[in-house]
């Protein structure tokens, strides 16, 4: 509830649904969700601390209309972005790379 007043900036993420309708909707949220991950590691690059909320209210209508959406419009998550006094954690991976990926000739 109080996630926003330790920030500087909160950024509703909104996949807007296109006229083009022969788009898949998966398309655009995965151009989207990408874009998204971009400013991400940006604001990582530059020292800023990020988190990604995907849950609870944005999954509503009664959010995505008060933000202005269309019922068609998906709400991918709101970020939340501001500096703070703690250096910014090292990812761990919890599996090696090579356990995710496969590679086929």
């Amino acid at each position: 509830m109080h996630r926003a007043d330790k920030c500087s900036h909160v950024i509703i993420c909104t996949n807007k649904r296109g006229t083009a309708k022969n788009i898949p909707d998966i398309e655009e949220i995965c151009a989207t969700s990408a874009a998204i991950q971009n400013i991400l590691l940006a604001a990582t690059e530059k020292n800023i601390a990020t988190f990604w909320s995907t849950g609870g209210m944005c999954h509503t209508n009664e959010f995505k209309h008060f933000f202005g959406y269309n019922d068609e419009d998906t709400v991918l998550g709101i970020l939340y972005i501001g500096y703070t006094e703690k250096p910014l954690p090292i990812a761990k991976r919890n599996t090696p790379i090579e356990d995710k990926i496969k590679y086929y000739k």
